[in-house]
């Protein structure tokens, strides 16, 4: 999908692995189809 970004990690621990990756994802603005396992861009919403 050709996105790029960069995501600062201060701590993680053994098993952290999937947090990290879906922190990622996020701030790609992406998401995994769990029926596809596509990645999909996710509609941005705005929260007030």
């Amino acid at each position: 999908m050709k996105e790029k970004a960069t995501r600062m990690v201060v701590f993680a621990e053994r098993g952290d692995a999937e947090v990290l990756g879906v922190y990622a994802l996020e701030g790609l603005g992406l998401k995994v189809d769990p029926i596809t396992r596509q990645l999909r861009k996710v509609e941005a919403l705005l929260a007030l």
